[in-house]
């Protein structure tokens, strides 16, 4: 309603700053001060209908707002919303707890793995010394002495391989 008016008042209002203009140019002060103050009072008047009609838009849509934020479908959907997100981040910690046990199990793992393979080096190794020890009379000196030699140099290493490639040897010798 306010805002139908606006075009209306802010021509009536320029219609009395002429007018007043008018009597001005021909000498009537009263009647001059008349209208320009009554243009002036319409004009302020178009101001404060436009912050008015501004006014009444913005609580209208705050009053909209805040109807739809209240309203039970909105509720639902934003009780919906809620345990989505609380899922998701319940799936997200599970699967990051999955990670963290399988990375701590495989580090275990390897730790157990490479504590057994260093057991096994050093058993291995006390094997290749015995056979080596035995057959220390009918091996030469310099042979003996490479046997000895290449057996402390894969057993500082753990050369497995190496370990088994010199029993070998030592076995079919």
């Amino acid at each position: 309603m306010l805002l139908r008016l606006f075009p209306f008042s802010i021509f009536f209002a320029f219609f009395c700053f002429i007018v007043g203009y008018f009597f001005q140019k021909l000498g009537l002060k009263q009647w001059a001060n008349y209208f320009l103050n009554s243009g002036l009072f319409f004009l302020i008047l178009v101001y404060a209908k436009a912050a008015l009609g501004f006014l009444n838009l913005a609580m209208q849509s705050l009053y909209r707002s805040a109807r739809h934020y209240i309203s039970v479908p909105a509720a639902h959907a934003r009780v919906e919303l809620s345990h989505r997100h609380k899922l998701h981040h319940q799936a997200q910690l599970h699967k990051n707890h999955k990670k963290q046990l399988l990375y701590r199990h495989s580090q275990a793992r390897n730790r157990f793995i490479k504590a057994n393979n260093r057991n096994q080096a050093i058993q291995l190794s006390k094997a290749i010394c015995s056979h080596l020890h035995a057959k220390r009379k009918v091996l030469p000196q310099t042979d003996y002495q490479a046997y000895r030699q290449a057996l402390q140099n894969n057993h500082r290493t753990q050369n497995i391989d190496g370990l088994l490639q010199l029993q070998f040897e030592i076995i079919h010798r």
